[in-house]
């Protein structure tokens, strides 16, 4: 079992690669070491990124480890997705339209005992991905300033999720996830004449490179309140942590910006150093309701509804990044998130009834919604996200196995509280798959001769 474990986990390894090109259209990635990954998986995406209490064997929840615990006994979980997003900005009446995808996630989660279970592999940790001109008229020697920013940061990781209490109608789980944090954060100013076609220009190069051990916990309750009805909470925790870095800063001339090998080097500095990331809190409640629905031929569909809930916060007004010989100047403060998610299943039972139930009947129905707002330190300004998510779950149906596919759609908007600031407006789309071995053909099952 264990040596087929680590086959698994090297060639996890080798798709790092693809991980690593994931991006974010938004210049509020600029600040601090990027835009922050939320929950990837496609189904917390469609419930309003509400996944602080959601726990089930049906799906990898890394977002709080003590999930882990509620995995399938002898069953194996694969997980990952695919994330894309089209993004409008707009500023002072010019428009300009942006677009990316990305492989975001690969991990796999099985149980160890009845009460232990683990989760390992690659998860997003922050992206940066920006672009923008900024014309400055002065006369015959009027400048374009183009800016690019691009990069991301991830985490390999091994998670384990420990059942405290494993009553019949109560449970309590805590959980902790280990990892290594890396990657590499650019920004970039490309600066040259406003004349046709200048070639001539000034370049400045900015890199982050993160190297540092990551962790964080997590604790989750159930309870049944009465048949049919069960209520969750769920609370994630990762400390204030001290991230190993090095960061470095050059300026070039070249008679032409667009060939880097011939970059004449003005000045380069290069110093290690440690980034201070603040607490990130986050807490979470599910209500779910079973109930009988749709008599037809003297049948009724067990049928489930579910309400998700959570809130995050951040403060950003204790982020520093310590590098001798450099000034870092840190402008963002509190970030603050709010989500709200609602999921329908018409036939929970579908393995079951597969051959009673009409396939639409077999379908899990998300919707939710989700508002943001960001801060900034000795400013009136602030940062305004809001969005609602739509998604579709659709169960494989090989042999009683927990594979499925998951769909998500986001409609978001980012604006800030004054007058003709950059707003971006995006479709953001996710498409995710879950896969398991079919109940008559368990992964890691030792086999035995008669």
């Amino acid at each position: 079992m264990w040596s087929k474990l680590f086959i698994v986990f090297f060639l996890l390894i080798g798709t790092q690669d693809l991980i690593g090109q994931a991006l974010t259209t938004s210049p509020l990635s600029y600040y601090g070491i990027g835009e922050s990954s939320k929950e990837s998986n496609p189904i917390f995406q469609a419930m309003g990124f509400t996944a602080t209490a959601m726990a089930d064997s049906n799906y990898i929840n890394y977002n709080n480890p003590a999930t882990y615990s509620s995995f399938g006994s002898g069953y194996t979980l694969l997980s990952t997705g695919i994330h894309g997003r089209i993004s409008q900005f707009s500023e002072n009446n010019e428009q300009k339209i942006n677009g990316f995808g990305n492989l975001n996630h690969i991990i796999i989660g099985l149980k160890l005992t009845k009460f232990l279970a683990t989760s390992f592999g690659f998860r997003p940790y922050s992206f940066r991905g920006y672009q923008f001109n900024q014309k400055i008229y002065t006369g015959i020697d009027s400048i374009n300033n183009e800016y690019k920013g691009s990069g991301t940061s991830q985490v390999v990781f091994l998670g384990a999720g420990i059942k405290c209490l494993n009553l019949k109608a109560s449970k309590l789980s805590i959980g902790l996830n280990v990892g290594y944090l890396f990657g590499t954060l650019s920004n970039d100013r490309i600066s040259r004449l406003i004349s046709s076609n200048s070639l001539p220009g000034g370049i400045e190069k900015k890199r982050t490179s993160l190297s540092s051990f990551n962790y964080d916990f997590g604790i989750h309750f159930s309870q049944k309140i009465s048949k049919g009805h069960s209520i969750e909470f769920g609370f994630a925790f990762e400390p204030k942590q001290k991230l190993q870095a090095n960061y470095s800063e050059g300026l070039y001339y070249s008679l032409n910006i667009f060939n880097e090998g011939i970059y004449d080097t003005v000045f380069f500095e290069q110093e290690a150093g440690v980034i201070l990331v603040p607490t990130t809190i986050n807490i979470g409640g599910v209500y779910t309701f079973n109930y009988k629905s749709a008599v037809k031929n003297n049948r009724k569909l067990n049928s489930q509804i579910k309400f998700t809930s959570s809130y995050s916060r951040k403060d950003y007004s204790t982020y520093k990044e310590s590098f001798e010989g450099f000034s870092m100047t840190n402008y963002l403060g509190l970030n603050e998130r709010i989500g709200i998610g609602f999921q329908w299943i018409p036939e929970r039972n579908y393995f079951e009834n597969n051959t009673l139930t009409k396939w639409y009947q077999r379908i899990f129905y998300r919707t939710g919604f989700f508002s943001e707002k960001m801060s900034f330190i000795n400013s009136s300004d602030q940062i305004q996200h809001f969005g609602i998510t739509f998604g579709l779950g659709i169960p494989i149906f090989a042999q009683q196995s927990l594979s499925s596919l998951n769909f998500g759609i986001n409609l978001g908007s980012i604006s800030k509280n004054s007058e003709n600031a950059l707003s971006e407006n995006y479709v953001a789309m996710n498409f995710g798959v879950i896969l398991s071995p079919s109940i008559f053909d368990k992964w890691f099952r030792k086999r035995k001769l008669d």
